[in-house]
């Protein structure tokens, strides 16, 4: 601020007027930030970075097995590559949404390949779509609780953790899912004395799921 009131009891308001500090200009100019400068914006990368980006196009354009497609989106976003892709995105997850769920069970195996379904859940979840919490009573069994078999697929427990992380209030099945997943991965990584990839993918989800992950960062863990 540049001028001050001050008020001295009853007596008139006086100005206080500030002179400006008289700076001698800074020596450093934008050269010395290197953040600004990178090989990458070269034309040669930026012409192999478009390359690519058709190259994904094409792939993501092309039809294919359901499975690989969401595996390939998962991909995508796991790296924070999506943005580049959005509109081809949104019509693979449309295309799958519309089938019924007849055709849906068939593509996916929905009876025993969890890490599929709860990949699929995930994903559409995270893009706003409607999905019913239906899609997991197949890995239930007739009480309610979640199948022991399940504690076989490593994968399958660690997409079905990452999943639950959507669950929305009231949904019991995701919360359940959480706490079985959380339970037997947990024993899974003390056990596993060595600390395999799988043993790190493990328990980075279970201290920060990829929901609360920053995409990049998530890439690195990409398996």
């Amino acid at each position: 601020m540049a001028a001050t009131n001050i008020a001295s009891g009853n007596t008139s308001t006086s100005m206080v007027v500030r002179r400006c500090a008289n700076f001698d200009p800074p020596k450093w100019d934008y050269d010395y930030i290197q953040a600004l400068s990178s090989k990458y914006m070269k034309e040669s990368y930026v012409e192999r970075r478009d390359m690519l980006k058709k190259k994904v196009k094409i792939i993501l354009t092309t039809p294919q097995d359901p499975h690989k497609q969401i595996e390939l989106i998962d991909l995508l976003e796991r790296l924070g590559l999506s943005y580049h892709f959005e509109d081809e995105i949104k019509k693979i997850l449309d295309n799958i949404c519309t089938k019924s769920v007849a055709d849906q069970k068939d593509a996916w195996n929905y009876e025993t390949n969890l890490y599929a379904v709860a990949l699929q859940f995930r994903l559409f979840r995270l893009h706003g779509y409607t999905v019913s919490t239906e899609v997991f009573n197949d890995f239930q069994d007739e009480k309610g609780n979640y199948k022991k078999c399940i504690t076989e697929d490593v994968e399958g427990m660690l997409s079905l953790l990452e999943a639950s992380v959507l669950s929305l209030e009231g949904e019991i099945i995701l919360d359940e899912a959480r706490n079985f997943t959380s339970k037997h991965l947990k024993e899974i990584v003390v056990k596993n004395e060595n600390k395999d990839d799988m043993s790190l993918l493990i328990e980075r989800s279970l201290e920060f799921p990829l929901h609360w992950r920053t995409p990049r960062l998530a890439g690195t863990m990409v398996h």
